[in-house]
């Protein structure tokens, strides 16, 4: 049995027997694998911080029959701003889900790690729209990102008014093919136009919250689609990422009323 060094995000963990840990990592040049933390929960562990979930390291593992062993490790980011946030924990999680789901257990990903470890620095920093281009990017990544161009079951490319969300083709079909097909899924041209923007890569700035919502709303169902599986912490996610940005919004408007340049009260 040897040992070996690798750059990993904590993904998961969980008690295991009186003082250990299971913890489940995304590593860069491993993929998905779950090790074991021994006595990390207890107080004096140094162990203990780099098994807490989020953290990014450069960690030491000794393989082992069923399970590797963390031996030690070099905090790369502890992702502080996450801790004491209910929103930014639950958005966190969130994307953490999705890529244990859309990975396969000890197959290198190394863009898939990249997207992972950019989207907890950017929720880290309260940038919450980071989640919604996380999915866009995954999306493209997998080679399934829907097609803008033209109605994905008849090729119409001269689609007039709302076009529909039609997971089973994996894409938007005209207002005709939704008409014979059943489906009612309306979608706007201009949240169509947000999703070109985010597959072009280009930031789309500040949109409706609603737009936002919308595309979100879409961005996972095709995540879904093509996993075949649900996401346990969607809604919880979506709550967070609402209250977020309302706290964002009042806490912007109590500092522009409170500014050096506002009038006393």
């Amino acid at each position: 049995m040897g040992s070996y060094v690798t750059e990993a995000i904590v993904i998961g963990v969980r008690r295991y027997g009186e003082a250990d840990r299971l913890v489940t990592l995304f590593t860069r040049d491993r993929g998905r694998l779950t090790c074991i933390a021994k006595s990390a929960r207890k107080p004096t562990s140094r162990l203990r911080g780099i098994s807490e979930p989020f953290v990014r390291s450069k960690m030491e593992l000794a393989e082992g029959k069923t399970l590797d062993i963390l031996r030690q490790a070099e905090v790369i980011d502890a992702h502080l701003g996450l801790r004491g946030s209910w929103s930014r924990l639950q958005l966190a999680g969130h994307v953490a889900e999705i890529a244990t789901k859309l990975s396969d257990e000890k197959v290198p990903d190394e863009v898939l790690f990249e997207l992972l470890g950019e989207v907890l620095d950017s929720i880290s920093n309260d940038r919450r729209n980071a989640v919604i281009r996380f999915k866009a990017r995954l999306l493209e990544h997998m080679g399934v990102y829907p097609d803008l161009s033209c109605c994905v079951r008849c090729g119409s490319e001269k689609v007039k008014g709302d076009v529909h969300l039609d997971s089973s083709y994996h894409g938007f079909i005209c207002a005709e093919c939704a008409k014979e097909t059943g489906t009612w899924r309306p979608v706007p041209m201009s949240v169509l136009y947000l999703l070109h923007e985010l597959q072009n890569g280009n930031d789309p700035g500040e949109q409706d919250t609603d737009k936002f919502e919308m595309v979100d709303d879409i961005l996972t169902n095709l995540l879904q689609q093509f996993i075949q599986a649900g996401f346990k912490t969607a809604s919880a996610a979506r709550h967070a990422r609402k209250a977020g940005l309302c706290d964002n919004k009042k806490a912007s408007e109590d500092e522009t009323k409170t500014g050096p340049d506002a009038e006393p009260i």
